[in-house]
């Protein structure tokens, strides 16, 4: 039979003495429910909807799989209600990606028709239920942007790698016409591989210093001074100041930094060093001195060469040495030595957790507190139940 409003309205919760017993049989490994419908929801009926709907009607689920959750954000089962429908049992669960319903046999149901009668019951309660919502804490996910720079620089870099072993570092210049073939089309690989080397490892380079100064920008967002944390424009006024001058307030403007940064310490030297050399990359500063290629004698108008170089050396041998891989992974690694110095002025108290928010790649916002922290693991998983 069709399950309708009234068997919906029917469902009650467990007894005190119906839910022991059935603690002891799952114990026991004897509990068996008989044979019942399953219903997967993804669509139609919100999560934070339905709980707030079923909590408002019986309290907090006490469901074995509720029961047994560990006390955190990283459960296959999320919430669990056992409830009763007519003496036989009611099972509604709470995975990240769907809710799964477990129905007496009886009752023919498919999930929209289920979503459909619920959230006709849902508006009935729309008051009590807001006011549910209204204690629940309100968290916005976002990207953290420190480690979404370190995964992509490390995936470049892998791929700069690839290409690097690929790129003939020369060619000898053509003397027939058979070796000019041949060189014509080495020369057209090569001068593929070169522009797309050349791009990743300039990518890597203006990104480095970001993955540090990100690092930064991360500590001053979890740690920064109640005061500042609340007054918007005054955050925004330290986040533009210059870096330099970031580092030094940063112990003065932020809870559990134990001391100054250390501006001459080699870590920081390098840097900051690296951070010039970002900017002018980034406004493209035309500077002939800092990396020079070659020297060409002129008389007028008649070029006079210093040194021999081959067609391919002349056409790609710049490009290739503007940008090097051995460059790129210089960067990175002044960037992580950096953050690893930087996190040495950190509270051992927190340092664990800091640390783990900024490897962390989907991070939540707490809309009222304003604070920031981890809800979920990089790890991603779900129960996929046999068919």
């Amino acid at each position: 039979m069709n399950i309708t409003t009234a068997d919906i309205n029917s469902i009650r919760n467990l007894t005190e003495k119906e839910s022991l017993d059935l603690i002891k049989l799952a114990t026991a490994r004897k509990h068996n429910t008989g044979k019942r419908q399953r219903i997967q929801i993804t669509t139609g009926l919100t999560q934070v909807d339905l709980f707030c709907y079923l909590a408002v009607k019986f309290g907090r689920p006490k469901g074995i799989l509720s029961l047994l959750r560990k006390d955190d954000s990283d459960n296959l089962v999320h919430w669990h209600y056992t409830l009763s429908l007519n003496g036989d049992l009611v099972d509604i669960l709470s995975f990240t990606y769907r809710i799964e319903v477990f129905l007496p046999e009886k009752y023919a149901c498919t999930a929209e028709h289920f979503c459909a009668l619920l959230s006709s019951e849902i508006g009935k309660h729309a008051e009590q239920i807001s006011g549910m919502k209204s204690k629940l804490e309100e968290w916005l996910t976002f990207l953290n942007p420190h480690k979404h720079l370190k995964n992509s620089a490390k995936r470049l870099l892998l791929r700069a790698g690839e290409l690097e072993c690929t790129l003939d570092k020369t060619l000898k210049h053509p003397v027939t016409e058979s070796e000019l073939r041949e060189f014509s089309a080495a020369f057209r690989r090569n001068a593929d591989i070169a522009d797309e080397l050349s791009g990743l490892c300039l990518s890597i380079k203006m990104m480095a210093p970001v993955i540090a100064e990100s690092f930064i920008n991360l500590l001053i967002f979890i740690l920064g001074k109640p005061e500042i944390k609340k007054d918007e424009k005054l955050m925004e006024s330290f986040l533009r100041k210059k870096i330099s001058d970031r580092l030094k307030a940063l112990h003065k403007d932020c809870l559990h930094i134990l001391g100054p940064v250390d501006l001459d310490n080699p870590s920081v030297r390098d840097f900051l060093a690296m951070m010039t050399r970002r900017n002018d990359l980034l406004h493209g500063n035309v500077r002939p001195m800092m990396k020079t290629d070659e020297h060409i004698y002129f008389l007028d108008k008649t070029p006079l060469f210093s040194e021999w170089r081959s067609i391919f050396e002349r056409a790609l041998k710049t490009k290739i040495q503007a940008h090097t891989l051995a460059d790129a992974q210089s960067d990175i690694s002044i960037a992580i030595r950096f953050t690893e110095h930087i996190s040495t002025y950190l509270d051992p108290n927190v340092t664990r957790e800091i640390l783990a928010i900024a490897e962390t790649t989907d991070l939540g916002f707490d809309i009222k507190r304003k604070i920031l922290g981890r809800l979920f693991s990089n790890q991603l998983t779900d129960l996929i139940p046999r068919t």
